[in-house]
């Protein structure tokens, strides 16, 4: 558990349960044996920066110039355990990869695209409260529960919808 930290936090291989509240700078280098997550991000608070460079842009974008740890791309990938998640703040993107054993995503975010992809134990999906340029929900077969009340942007290619479920 860490709790304002304003470094880079960085979480390897051995770590199972994290919780990290108003970081920003983090990286889940090789965290594969993770089974629990809840991130909070915080945005930009380096003294030298503007009130401009450290408003968190729409959608999670990087932040303005002189800003050079942009707000983070969060992926989960490659971790077996993994069954519970948790995010607030701000994100650039944030998305989820065959998880085999991942059943709850509770996020209240702000996010360029939110994509979750083959996590067919994945049962509660809950985003409610966030905002979210692109979703793409596709092959996720166990889900009981999606409750999506998002505020959506618009799509970098106009040939795109910004939403999008398959099962």
């Amino acid at each position: 558990t860490v709790t304002g930290f304003k470094g880079p936090i960085t979480i390897n291989g051995g770590v199972e349960n994290i919780t990290i509240t108003d970081a920003e700078d983090f990286t889940l280098s090789s965290a594969t044996g993770l089974k629990t997550v809840t991130l909070d991000v915080d945005k930009a608070s380096d003294p030298a920066l503007t009130a401009t460079q450290k408003a968190p842009s729409a959608f999670g974008a990087q932040p303005t110039a002189g800003y050079t740890n942009g707000t983070p791309a969060l992926s989960f990938a490659s971790m077996s355990n993994l069954t519970s998640v948790t995010l607030t703040g701000f994100y650039k993107s944030v998305t989820f990869t065959s998880l085999a054993n991942l059943a709850t995503v509770d996020m209240d975010v702000t996010t360029g695209d939110l994509t979750m992809s083959g996590n067919n134990s994945l049962t509660s999906l809950d985003v409610t409260g966030s905002e979210i340029g692109n979703v793409s929900i596709t092959s996720n077969t166990g889900v009981s529960s999606l409750e999506l009340e998002v505020s959506t942007g618009k799509c970098s290619d106009d040939s795109k919808e910004p939403m999008s479920f398959k099962s």
